[in-house]
């Protein structure tokens, strides 16, 4: 799977790619936090705010065009519905990280 759906964040931009780089900075910052959020209530073994919190980061970044990082989001949302340890929590961080760069230099014109 393509780190990035460049035609969700076409759609998303509508011709005017500049009006989209401040809500892929909002998302990235916003996204940061949920995920540490993320890492304290799955700590505190509260499945159901944990699964709510990938639900929402999944929703927002296919929005985004954010292919990978939402397909990674929903594989650990469904593997704590069915009461399993999601072992890519730890890489979803980089991802986010990776993901949001990509997004802004493809905006910028410079991917």
């Amino acid at each position: 799977m393509s780190l990035l759906d460049h035609a969700q964040l076409d759609a998303m931009a509508a011709g005017q790619p500049g009006l989209l780089l401040p809500i892929v900075h909002d998302f990235a910052s916003q996204g940061r936090n949920q995920l540490a959020t993320l890492e304290a209530t799955f700590a505190d073994n509260q499945i159901e705010e944990s699964r709510g919190i990938l639900h929402q980061l999944k929703g927002s970044a296919g929005t985004m065009g954010m292919a990978q990082f939402a397909d990674m989001c929903r594989e650990c949302e469904e593997q704590l519905a069915i009461n399993l340890h999601p072992h890519r929590l730890p890489e979803l961080a980089p991802l986010l990280q990776e993901s949001i760069d990509h997004a802004i230099a493809y905006l910028e014109g410079s991917e």
